[in-house]
């Protein structure tokens, strides 16, 4: 009875052990679908990164070609502006009109044709017409200065409107760039989350794993233990059975040494006691 008792207490434990390792089990799987879930938004922030970095390089490298550019138009415009300048001090103070100049070496031309001979009065007019017909070379050349003037502020505006929209692309530049630095900042600070998080399932994994292992063992021992239990029963039902035959057979052999008949079951019983034997 008391055998009976301890065997059905540990069948029970050992339901209840084999329930807690079922739910474990399950639990260990739902962990482990948590984690790899965690892993793969990690493994997913990581080449996101990766391409945002590169995207970054690439920007970066953008941006120092433009400054290289910006440099070159800056030292343009300080060539163009010297130009400029040179050019002024060159017009300054010759402003006279190149339709007065021919007009005037005309008049003398005219003179000289119709004045009377005087050799002196020839000598003056030639000398005054070179002197025209040089200025007039000198105001051409002024004029073509001022036509290259013109063609210098062109140009000193057109480098100015590059510069500006170089500075405008850099600044462009710098705030996408600015968003991608801050993008990294946001994703590198979510793989962290994400790892601390995966980390904790992991340990919860490990933990649980460890459980299971223990109930498996508490599991192992409860039965061996049972065998243990059902060797014990089998053992004292046959002494029991033993005990019963050899008494049955005991009480046939008295019969036998009394003269008493005995039946075919009396026979059979001391042959099977014969075969166990307990006679």
């Amino acid at each position: 009875m008391e055998l009976n008792r301890k065997y059905n207490a540990l069948v029970s434990e050992l339901k209840e052990l084999s329930n807690n390792r079922r739910n474990l089990l399950e639990h260990i799987k739902q962990i482990k679908e948590k984690r790899n879930k965690l892993n793969a938004e990690i493994k997913e922030a990581i080449v996101k990164i990766k391409m945002l970095r590169l995207e970054y390089k690439n920007l970066s490298l953008e941006i120092f070609n433009l400054k290289d550019e910006l440099n070159s138009e800056y030292s343009k415009l300080r060539e163009t502006r010297q130009l400029i300048s040179e050019v002024k001090l060159k017009i300054k103070g010759s402003n006279v009109p190149l339709k007065e100049l021919r007009r005037r070496i005309s008049s003398l031309e005219w003179k000289l044709q119709t004045s009377p001979t005087d050799l002196r009065f020839e000598k003056k007019i030639a000398s005054e017409v070179a002197k025209l017909e040089k200025e007039v070379k000198h105001q051409e050349e002024i004029l073509e200065l001022k036509n290259d003037l013109m063609e210098l502020k062109a140009s000193k505006e057109a480098i100015k409107i590059k510069i500006k929209t170089i500075k405008s692309r850099i600044e462009e530049i710098n705030d996408k760039r600015e968003a991608i630095k801050k993008a990294i900042v946001q994703l590198d600070e979510m793989v962290k989350s994400l790892r601390r998080e995966a980390a904790g399932y992991h340990r919860e994994l490990l933990q649980k794993i460890n459980e299971v292992e223990e109930l498996r063992v508490k599991e192992k021992a409860i039965s061996e233990e049972l065998k243990k239990l059902e060797t014990e029963e089998k053992k004292k039902i046959e002494e029991e059975a033993k005990s019963f035959l050899m008494k049955n057979a005991n009480i046939i052999l008295d019969k036998l040494r009394k003269g008493e008949r005995i039946t075919a079951e009396d026979l059979k019983i001391l042959a099977e006691a014969e075969d166990m034997g307990v006679i």
